[in-house]
């Protein structure tokens, strides 16, 4: 049964204004007055007489109407014309249908139709405010008071928190719904306009929103305005603003229903940016001061971060793996191989059952092979790749069959390096006339790698050095002979002096 609609409260018949802190206020002098002055002397320590001398002064000015305080009273609080809410269609229950494609330009994006379009059919905003005020109950979220122990009491955060609750400026449930109702009138506005007016209206939204969940933190109210907060940032086109609502609403509210949105939106705002800084780099001392679409200092490294939260805040959401991809590929494209090999290596263990697997295997053969520096270096990325290979073939053999060609020339490149690998040791051992050592390697190539190059030089090396010493002569002989030389450490007992009982003799 619809409720009826409440008549319209009487005029006030006191001073209206502007209050501290951005609120607007109401109410009669005494009580009011008497209240806020009593909390802000209890607050200070003040004794009893310098407290009722403080009252009589602020009361003074009270009647004559310098000064007022109040309680935040919003009976007369204008509604806006926000968007017709129903019980089964909240402010977001159409969010999985309005995730943006996870690589669309952001120029081409739009919010979503019915996010904050007002009814053609039954423009009602007093069923909204029910609606708001049924959905958003105090019972359900009951407001907490700031707490803190030890040192956390000297934190700023908490002292300007503690400030505002005594003089009565802390969260409210009242102020939250009026600017969540007032937010949605504006988002609907925004949608029926255009232009640069468009932009200024999703902004006011967006204020709105934020001042709605500051109203009523750790709430079903606060998770919807801060999403709805960060949707108003996006379509105004900042970027930077929207990315920061989005993480604070993780960070308050980590299994948040609007999570696969949220993925969607940071996703295409980190690959707005990463095409933007490519077709225009930035270099380390650029500072962005006007453009509201980009962090205000090193772009790419914010889109790197964006893809990282994807994957930390919503490690089995739909986008986790393209972010991971995406960050790889751009890591690769960049030249940083040894960090696109990180994100490569990621997908494949983090998401077996990604769509992307082959091409992480694909391209992720590629990048070990680009992290190998050479012979005089670790070959573990050659060993790496051999194994990536034969994973691969083993996995995909459709995929792989099709790309045979290129596999066969990267199996023939690994095993030149790693041919090319032991011939070096080998010479280095020659060059040092330890012979024997160097023999050690290059029958290695010589048996393991016959389609290469250094097996017929490795077999003549080896049997040019048949006849000569396996070790150089010692040099100074005479002197290394004046020190002493070290003892070889003997074992307390030998297996061989061990009885049949186990027991040494």
């Amino acid at each position: 049964m619809r409720r009826p609609a409440p008549t319209a409260p009487p005029p006030p018949s006191h001073h209206v204004f502007r209050a501290p802190f951005g609120a607007r206020v109401t109410g009669t002098p005494s009580s009011q007055t008497l209240g806020t002055v009593s909390r802000w002397t209890r607050f200070l320590g003040m004794a009893r007489w310098t407290r009722s001398f403080v009252w009589v002064l602020v009361a003074a000015a009270s009647a004559t109407g310098c000064v007022r305080f109040s309680d935040r009273s919003y009976n007369s609080y204008p509604l806006g014309l926000g968007r017709l809410l129903s019980p089964n269609a909240g402010p977001s229950s159409t969010a999985g249908a309005v995730a943006a494609a996870p690589r669309a330009s952001v120029a081409n994006a739009s919010p979503p139709a019915n996010a904050g379009a007002t009814s053609t059919a039954e423009p009602d905003t007093v069923r909204r405010a029910s609606y708001v005020e049924q959905r958003y109950r105090d019972e359900y979220d009951p407001l907490e008071k700031p707490k803190a122990e030890g040192f956390d009491v000297l934190k700023p955060t908490y002292v300007v928190a503690k400030v505002k609750d005594q003089f009565g400026y802390g969260p409210s449930t009242s102020v939250a719904r009026a600017k969540f109702i007032e937010a949605e009138g504006v988002y609907a506005q925004a949608l029926a306009t255009s232009g640069d007016d468009r932009n200024d209206q999703f902004q006011r939204a967006a204020d709105l929103y934020v001042e709605a969940a500051n109203n009523w933190p750790n709430s079903l109210l606060d998770e919807d305005a801060r999403f709805l907060a960060g949707e108003s940032y996006f379509f105004s086109d900042q970027y930077a603003a929207a990315n920061t609502q989005y993480e604070l609403l993780i960070k308050q509210h980590p299994n948040t229903r609007h999570m696969d949105v949220i993925d969607a939106r940071r996703f295409t705002i980190a690959q707005y940016w990463l095409d933007v800084d490519k077709r225009d780099p930035q270099n380390f001392a650029s500072v962005n001061l006007f453009d509201n679409r980009f962090p205000w200092r090193d772009t790419r490294g914010h889109a790197y971060r964006v893809f990282d939260k994807i994957r930390i805040d919503d490690p089995t959401g739909k986008l986790s793996d393209d972010a991971t991809l995406a960050a790889a590929n751009s890591y690769f494209a960049q030249g940083d191989f040894e960090k696109a090999d990180e994100f490569y290596t990621d997908l494949r263990k983090t998401f077996p059952s990604s769509e992307h697997q082959f091409t992480a295997h694909f391209l992720g053969l590629k990048t070990k092979l680009l992290c190998y520096e050479g012979p005089d270096y670790s070959g573990e990325p050659l060993e790496q790749a051999e194994m990536l290979l034969k994973q691969t073939r083993r996995q995909f053999p459709k995929q792989a069959a099709e790309e045979e060609e290129y596999l066969k020339r990267v199996l023939a490149e690994i095993r030149f390096k790693k041919a090319e690998r032991l011939w070096t040791m080998g010479r280095y051992h020659e060059l040092r006339q330890e012979y024997r050592a160097s023999a050690f390697y290059l029958d290695q190539v010589a048996r393991e790698y016959t389609d290469t190059p250094f097996a017929d030089d490795a077999k003549e090396r080896i049997a040019a050095h048949t006849s000569d010493p396996p070790v150089p002569p010692q040099k100074l002989e005479w002197l290394v002979e004046m020190f002493p030389k070290r003892e070889i450490a003997k074992p307390l007992f030998s297996p061989d002096v061990v009885e049949t009982s186990g027991k040494p003799r």
